[in-house]
């Protein structure tokens, strides 16, 4: 590793959560109030969507099942795997004043799921005269305006994202109504099995980026601890109860505001970051999930991604398999792991790629 005074040689920037406890004090920070007295809690942000489905379903017959066109590959081929009446409707990743427009598309007895887009989209939808149920996913945009102030009719995120968790997801009614408790759940324990995997590759990620010596074993078996769990993740199709030790742990999770955390990370690079050629940083004037980098071509895309992991940063492509038409987003991590030094080691990396290092 380069001689950067201020990381571990361990240490880099990104990648999935190390382990941390509820009560460390940078969770502390800043505390969040945001808790939705309706909430449901979920192993996963897709057993969330399915629960959500499966109690429309008990209200409605449904038609057609919306999806954004350029979402998580995952999100997208686990629930065509649970239903097979999927389509897909065009989006804006790029716009974030978008209208979501349900005439153009949608009937009465369709389920139409938006995304909010790195935090910043503003979720906006005109339903006209259609009475199609609204599902918003704010998995990436968990604890912004859009999210606290939504008037959908379910919102759903995944809170792996966010918080130092290793599994969590939430579902809640904006208008304060209930969400349907009369869906049936299978007496499936593997993700026990799951949660203790993660929460163990979580564990050993923590001890090896605080060890002075480079454990390359250590790092290869937490890497491949968490690629195999989430591969199960991919093929349970199942919705599981979530166990109480476990909720209490989500619950705890919830209490930071990770979101204002990031805000004082963007607005410090948003002073030292200088306009590029080689990419677009995506903002605007509410904090985003991340550092959101679009360029337009996968071999620039390509070439960005490897030139920061040179530099130790890893950034996470949002997301693969996706139409190329619509480009590239790579999301640089900028949570509570970091700090102002952190940021600005950030900008001068990005600040010095010229023409011919992305070439």
């Amino acid at each position: 590793m380069d001689n950067i005074p201020f990381l571990n040689k361990n240490k880099g920037i990104g990648s999935f959560f190390p382990y941390i406890a509820t009560d460390a004090p940078k969770l502390k920070v800043h505390q969040s109030n945001f808790s939705p007295q309706n909430k449901l809690l979920f192993y996963t942000g897709r057993q969330a969507i399915k629960y959500v489905i499966e109690a429309i379903k008990k209200e409605k017959k449904i038609t057609t099942i919306w999806l954004p066109e350029y979402y998580c590959q995952h999100v997208t081929a686990w629930i065509k795997n649970n239903y097979s009446n999927v389509k897909m409707y065009a989006v804006n990743p790029k716009n974030e004043q978008e209208t979501i427009n349900l005439l153009d598309f949608a009937s009465d007895d369709d389920i139409v799921l938006i995304n909010n887009f790195w935090g910043i989209d503003t979720c906006k939808i005109n339903r006209g005269n259609k009475n199609s149920i609204i599902i918003e996913d704010h998995s990436h945009g968990w604890l912004s305006k859009s999210c606290k102030e939504s008037r959908a009719d379910y919102c759903i995120a995944s809170l792996r994202k966010s918080a130092p968790v290793p599994l969590g997801g939430i579902a809640w009614r904006p208008n304060g109504k209930e969400i349907d408790s009369r869906v049936p759940i299978t007496n499936d324990t593997s993700f026990l099995d799951i949660w203790n995997a993660i929460l163990k590759g979580m564990k050993l990620k923590a001890s090896y980026e605080e060890s002075p010596v480079a454990d390359e074993t250590k790092k290869r078996t937490f890497l491949e601890i968490i690629n195999r769990e989430e591969q199960k993740m991919h093929n349970n199709l199942n919705l599981v109860p979530l166990m109480k030790q476990h909720e209490d742990i989500i619950e705890e999770y919830l209490r930071t505001d990770y979101l204002r955390i990031k805000q004082g990370h963007l607005e410090k690079i948003h002073t030292l970051i200088k306009p590029s050629k080689e990419f677009e940083v995506v903002k605007d004037i509410q904090p985003s999930f991340g550092l959101i980098l679009f360029v337009d071509t996968e071999r620039k895309m390509q070439k960005l991604r490897s030139y920061l992991i040179t530099h130790h940063i890893y950034p996470s492509l949002l997301w693969p398999e996706n139409n190329v038409g619509y480009g590239f987003y790579l999301n640089i991590h900028i949570d509570f792991r970091y700090n102002e030094i952190t940021m600005a080691y950030i900008c001068s990396i990005l600040n010095g790629i010229g023409k011919n290092d992305l070439n």
